[in-house]
């Protein structure tokens, strides 16, 4: 099943219009969120609660009554309605094996999604690529989505409300961190890790995770596995920082051609009006300061958000900062080399 969805992922390997766009969006949606559900519930949940509680939820009218028909008011109860969920559930789990060794469990699943998350990762990761070449909004649309998908407060309390068991006890029963950190790990060192992510929730537990020995095991179960870290999180900082760099990069380019533009048409300097000159540097800076506002509106709208606020503003605010300061050096050294080059010419 998870190999269908993945195929079904394969899309177009350019957007022309933004109603393909939207298209495309909203397609990938749909697909990776069949594929979180399959890992939530088939994966995760339903196998702790059949195979290590041996119970799961059973929604049915415990107590179905008929009318007599005889016109007497009274009613009566009717056997074939009457539904036992303790019946039930026993007759199920007697098809079962008497008992199953949790820890051959939780090693079967952690392996399971050791091996599947890098592969779905580099998918999704391909995807977003994709995406990620339309627009900022796109990318930031379908990361709220699988977010809420993930870790919202609503998807939280769904898995919580199976009257079963909570979320956290299955992740602590099926899923053993060290493991799954151990094959993310090796499939990004393999070049399948798309971008060098892990398997753990965030970057706190990344850091613990790559120290971690096999004589580490309690500290590991103690870490909070999540599917948001797991298959998203650091694919989207690493596309938002590759989108970051390439919107620099081409401020740079349009500014540099700007200035040789300028410098082209510059008549020579005991000719040149002071005038005219502050009036054409000021639109030049006044230019590049609104590429650099338009950089950071973008950049904004990607990586800010509601959940992690203060963190993503902090992370935010040192990218932007790192990646001016490098493009007015840039800037700088290529205004000198073109007035080194200018001036030789003349001479």
């Amino acid at each position: 099943l998870l190999n269908n969805l993945l195929n079904r992922l394969t899309l177009p390997s350019s957007i022309s219009t933004a109603a393909d766009a939207v298209s495309v969006t909203n397609a990938a949606e749909r697909i990776l969120s069949k594929i979180v559900l399959i890992l939530q519930y088939d994966v995760i949940l339903y196998p702790y609660m059949i195979f290590v509680l041996r119970k799961f939820p059973i929604h049915v009218d415990v107590a179905g009554k008929t009318g007599s028909g005889s016109g007497n008011g009274h009613q009566h109860t009717n056997p074939k309605t009457i539904v036992n969920k303790d019946q039930i559930l026993h007759s199920i789990m007697s098809t079962l094996p008497p008992q199953f060794d949790g820890a051959v469990l939780q090693s079967k699943s952690s392996r399971f999604l050791a091996a599947h998350l890098p592969l779905i990762r580099t998918k999704v990761k391909t995807v977003l690529q994709i995406i990620a070449g339309t627009t900022a909004s796109k990318l930031g649309q379908i990361r709220q989505s699988l977010y809420d998908k993930t870790d919202g407060v609503e998807c939280m309390k769904e898995l919580d409300g199976s009257g079963v068991c909570t979320w956290e006890e299955a992740l602590a029963g099926m899923v053993d961190v060290r493991v799954v950190t151990h094959g993310t790990f090796a499939s990004a060192g393999d070049g399948g890790g798309g971008g060098g992510t892990s398997g753990v929730a965030d970057t706190h537990d990344t850091r613990s995770a790559a120290n971690a020995t096999p004589s580490s095991s309690s500290s590991s179960s103690s870490r909070r596995f999540s599917l948001w870290g797991a298959l998203f999180s650091n694919t989207f900082s690493s596309l938002v920082h590759s989108l970051l760099t390439s919107s620099f990069h081409s401020v740079h380019s349009r500014v540099v051609s700007t200035l040789r533009t300028s410098l082209a048409r510059a008549p020579p300097a005991d000719c040149m009006l002071p005038h005219e000159a502050h009036r054409n540097a000021l639109r030049i800076a006044t230019d590049l300061d609104a590429s650099l506002r338009r950089v950071s509106d973008d950049a904004h709208e990607l990586l800010v958000h509601a959940e992690e606020r203060e963190e993503s503003e902090r992370r935010l605010r040192q990218s932007l900062y790192v990646q001016t300061c490098e493009i007015m050096g840039r800037l700088l050294n290529e205004l000198r080399r073109m007035l080194l080059v200018a001036g030789g010419t003349k001479e």
